[in-house]
């Protein structure tokens, strides 16, 4: 059985009907890959003022920026802004929904959960959260798309890496502490063999998590 997609659950629901499901489709297929998309995910315009860059783009025979700009509805500083923080965006379907006026943001973020819990649900045991799986899921709450949220989720890993080999403390609030511990070189015995060996000095990391992950955790 193929899996239920999001714009179907909301259809079950009773927060959208069909024809405002093929109309979002509509207009991501219109707006993929171009700034337009960048500039509805973010609020910076309107679905109406969109609906007017359009009309001018077909009378003009222009570009979304040029009729965006030409309109007074974006500056040019605004495009260029746009183009070099989220060249490659991509536009999702809640995300139209909602600036469409067929959605509450309230209402995405809370369905949005809820598709996720009965997604797992089906699924049966939770899934593993794995890194590629943790950038998609940032990927998707913040709109902000995978190839940056990848490039920053891996530079936080090394630099948690880095500072622990160098003895550092990095302390997330509300979610733990890291430490490593150094362990000095010592001589021990194999237990296998009986054999003398040297173990050189290490250090070993420790998560303390916080008391409030601990509630959040246990509730």
């Amino acid at each position: 059985m193929p899996k239920e997609l999001f714009g179907q659950y909301l259809i079950r629901k009773g927060f959208v009907k069909q024809q405002n499901i093929d109309e979002a489709l509509m207009l991501q297929e219109i707006l993929q890959e171009s700034l337009g998309a960048v500039a509805l995910a973010h609020d910076l315009i309107s679905f109406k003022d969109v609906e007017r860059i359009l009309e001018d783009m077909d009378r003009q025979g222009s570009i979304f920026s040029e009729s965006a700009v030409s309109l007074g509805i974006l500056t040019q500083e605004q495009v260029d802004d746009i183009k070099r923080r989220y060249s490659g965006k991509r536009i999702y379907i809640g995300q139209l929904l909602v600036a469409t006026g067929y959605l509450a943001r309230q209402q995405l973020e809370s369905e949005l959960k809820q598709f996720q819990k009965e997604r797992e649900q089906e699924l049966g045991a939770p899934p593993t959260v794995t890194k590629a799986r943790l950038i998609g899921l940032i990927a998707e709450r913040t709109g902000i798309d995978r190839g940056t949220v990848k490039e920053v989720v891996g530079g936080l890993i090394d630099l948690l890496c880095q500072a622990l080999a160098a003895g550092e403390t990095i302390e997330l609030r509300g979610f733990g502490k890291f430490k490593s511990r150094r362990y000095e070189a010592r001589k021990a015995r194999n237990p296998r063999t009986g054999e003398a060996i040297n173990i050189p000095v290490r250090r070993v990391p420790r998560l303390r998590y916080a008391g409030k992950l601990r509630r959040r955790v246990g509730t």
